[in-house]
């Protein structure tokens, strides 16, 4: 005998009902709405503060991209050591550094180099950071926003005469290495990746 549920006096069942899952992966609509309240908290707060994740050093890793951008010609991004930072992201890198309390110059020499199409250029390292490459070589941080070619050109020279004395860190986008042979560098680093390379040379 099937046991019926008792009825109210207007003549409906007074079995409590669950509540109805949405149609979206069986979650109730107040779940939902939580979750996009949540969400959205997140993202406010990724904004205003410009902290994604932590990395393995404990440092947070902040919107670097958002200093890639082309240098405006002839523009300053500020001083250090008496010499003109050149982009946004030299700057960056330079904050990070003496932040961290490691010594380093901007731009200290031109070396003269040959591309491959045999004319003679300058180079000028951008950052340069005497003894923390490896085997004791002199580390060239070398950010680029976009694609030059003729600056890689000059790079990739300069690598080939001063392999053993220089070790070339390129800080770059993703879609500037896909263009970019590997023998421009000896270590590549996105800007993502920024905090945990200045966090490493630190130590």
């Amino acid at each position: 005998m099937v046991e019926r549920a008792p009825k109210r006096e207007d003549g409906r069942s007074t079995r409590a009902k669950s509540p109805k899952p949405s149609a979206k992966n069986g979650k109730s609509s107040v779940t939902l709405r939580k979750e996009r309240a949540v969400r959205s908290a997140q993202q406010l707060l990724r904004k205003s503060t410009a902290i994604t994740t932590y990395d393995v050093y404990g440092a947070s890793t902040e919107y670097e991209e958002d200093y890639f951008v082309v240098p405006e010609k002839g523009r300053v991004y500020g001083r250090c050591g008496g010499r003109a930072l050149r982009s946004l992201m030299e700057q960056r890198i330079c904050d990070h550094l003496s932040r961290l309390g490691v010594a380093h110059s901007h731009a200290p020499r031109r070396y003269e180099v040959r591309v491959e199409s045999g004319r003679v250029g300058a180079y000028a390292p951008c950052i340069v950071i005497r003894g923390r490459g490896r085997e004791g070589k002199t580390t060239i941080l070398e950010p680029l926003a976009a694609w030059n070619a003729i600056h890689v050109d000059k790079v990739r020279a300069f690598r080939k005469l001063y392999y053993s004395e220089f070790y070339v860190i390129m800080v770059a986008p993703g879609e500037v290495f896909d263009r970019m042979s590997d023998d421009a560098h000896d270590e590549q680093v996105l800007p993502s990746e920024v905090a945990s390379l200045i966090a490493r040379l630190a130590e």
